[in-house]
């Protein structure tokens, strides 16, 4: 997976997994 899409993934769960919309 490139690492440009990484960190927008990591984000994404981020906020999914946070409370807070």
């Amino acid at each position: 997976m490139p690492l440009k899409i990484f960190p927008s993934v990591v984000v994404s769960a981020t906020i999914m997994s946070s409370p807070k919309n």
